[in-house]
């Protein structure tokens, strides 16, 4: 399994884990980030001290992993409901929604001047904390 998280969240740790809202845990490491856009991605691995009895175990748990449907941000519209699910400051589960108030920003109107680059932001009113750094 992938997961897409923040990049500041796991900058730097040497050991990551997801934890789900039901309960499990897994290992996983980084496989890219973008320090610009703030987005990493991870894959869900085995634990290093793995056998075969718990590999089955958690091949069995990765089974029905929950999927999160990503939207398309060349079809986004000035106005649509947008949603921010996360783990802001060590709060589990939270989640916020606004609506998006402009695109094709740039980084000083939107309040990260040292986000420097070509891209173009979206900007949205939904409340947007920092998260929890790993170790």
């Amino acid at each position: 399994g992938y997961v897409l998280t923040n990049a500041h969240v796991v900058d730097g740790a040497t050991k990551i884990y997801v934890h789900l809202t039901d309960g499990r845990r897994f290992r996983a490491e980084m496989r890219g980030s973008d320090d610009i856009v703030d987005v990493a991605v991870l894959r869900i691995v085995p634990d290093d001290d793995v056998d075969a009895t718990t590999m089955e175990e958690h091949e069995r748990s990765m089974s029905n992993l929950p999927v999160a449907r990503l939207g398309d941000s060349d079809r986004m519209e000035v106005g649509q409901f947008v949603t921010a699910i996360g783990s802001p400051g060590g709060l589990d589960n939270t989640c916020t929604i606004g609506i998006v108030s402009g695109l094709k920003r740039c980084p000083k109107v939107v309040g990260i001047p040292d986000k420097l680059g070509v891209l173009d932001y979206i900007q949205t009113d939904a409340a947007i904390n920092q998260g929890m750094i790993c170790s």
